[in-house]
Order: C-alpha cells, then sequence, then structure tokens
C-alpha cells in the first residue's frame, strides 16, 4: 500500500495466500491441467487419478533423471513424463525454502492425449477453411486475370487497327 501524497511512500503490504493442499485442484479447474506437489520424490497432493478413480497422493516419482535435474540441480524440467500408465507433457519446477534448499516440486502436465485430440479438432477446422479460403481466392484471381486479358486484348486490337491505318480514330 502505497501513499501518493508522500512520494509514494511504502504505508504496508497486503499478503493473501491459499494451502498448498489446495494447489493441484485450482490449478485443474483453472487451467483444465493435472498438477501435483511433490515433498523430495513423495507426492503430498495431486489431481491425478488412477484408473478406478483413487488419488496417486503418497506415490513416489521415480524418474531419475527428472529428479536429478528439478531436485539436484535446481532447473526446471520441460518434456515428456509417464504416469500412471499415461504420457504427458508436463513443466516441474523446484520448491525452495528461504535458505535456498530444495524440498520439493511443483508438477503441472497435460495428457499427450488430450493435447492431440486438440490439436486433431482443430486440424478438422483449419484445413476446410483453408482449402475454401484458396478455392475462393484462386477463383477470383481467374476471373480478375480474365478480365485484364480481355482488356490488354482490346488495346492490342486497337493498336492494330491503327497500325494499318485505317483506324476510326473516334473510338474511345
Amino acid at each position: 500500500v502505497y501513499d501518493l501524497e508522500n512520494d509514494g511512500k511504502i504505508l504496508a503490504t497486503v499478503l493473501a495466500g491459499f494451502s498448498l493442499e489446495e494447489f493441484p485442484y485450482l490449478v485443474r479447474d483453472s487451467y483444465n491441467v493435472e498438477s501435483a506437489i511433490f515433498c523430495e520424490t513423495i507426492c503430498t497432493d495431486t489431481s491425478i487419478v488412477d484408473d478406478q478413480g483413487n488419488s496417486l497422493k503418497g506415490a513416489n516419482f521415480n524418474n531419475p533423471e527428472i529428479v536429478d535435474k528439478v531436485l539436484i540441480q535446481g532447473q526446471r524440467y520441460r518434456g515428456e513424463d509417464h504416469i500412471n500408465n499415461e504420457e504427458y507433457y508436463s513443466i516441474i519446477i523446484p520448491i525452495t525454502c528461504k535458505n535456498r534448499i530444495i524440498t520439493g516440486m511443483i508438477f503441472i502436465a497435460k495428457s499427450i492425449e488430450k493435447i492431440n485430440a486438440v490439436r486433431n479438432n482443430t486440424l478438422k477446422i483449419v484445413i476446410p477453411i483453408v482449402l475454401l479460403t484458396s478455392a475462393i481466392f484462386l477463383i477470383l484471381c481467374f476471373f480478375f486475370m480474365k478480365w485484364i486479358v480481355r482488356r490488354i486484348n482490346n488495346v492490342v486490337f486497337a493498336l492494330k487497327d491503327m497500325a494499318t491505318g485505317e483506324a476510326d480514330l473516334t473510338k474511345r
């Protein structure tokens, strides 16, 4: 909160937050993606469920390459991942404490099956529109070119008449 009458001096701060337990469900409901919170490699909360509808809470994250990159090196991971026999495109971000020690990770992902379904549905719409637009454009170009050629031919005939010397010079 700023005091605009006193050169923008800071008077106070406002802090708002939510429980990390709610995070996976807020992300899923807001962005239509799955997410999870991990304490080191153990899933503490997730919006991902197995085939029977049971939460994967408590599951161990067992991809050593990703664990090394995120939990050891402290880097973000972006790429494909397999969870519960399903492929996901995921982004995994390290969670750090004040002293910069990495204590866990945030996982946000979209099912590759859903990504492909959206892509395929989009292509079903876009390809016919592009083809139809191209056909209309080609037809318009054809008629425009025909119109231009007719005009040029009229000029050519008029010039040929003039070249013979017997042209009617009163014509437009």
